[in-house]
């Protein structure tokens, strides 16, 4: 994950990820990236602002709170409760 994946988990997280499939390289799943603006407004922001590398995966965590994950609104402590949710042998 470390070595051909850190590349795109790079381009697909944070306030400046490129959520334009014309600029991504990573086009596959590039809706899934974005949320809709609040309120009517239009403009799409990114979803996921970081991410993790757990052995040889890259999990993005996403900024918005989960139905799943009540009171996460950090997208780190999104991930870690998620994680900590996985067994891992």
């Amino acid at each position: 994950a470390k070595s051909s994946g850190t590349f795109y988990a790079e381009e697909a997280t944070g306030e400046d990820a490129i959520i334009k499939k014309s600029d991504a390289t990573w086009k596959e799943g590039i809706k899934d990236r974005m949320t809709s603006g609040a309120f009517g407004n239009k403009k799409n922001t990114p979803k996921y602002l970081d991410y993790v590398i757990l052995g040889n995966m890259i999990v993005l965590c996403p900024i918005e709170i989960s139905s799943s994950e009540i009171g996460a609104s950090d997208p780190m402590e999104n991930c870690r409760n998620m994680l900590s949710k996985l067994s891992i042998d």
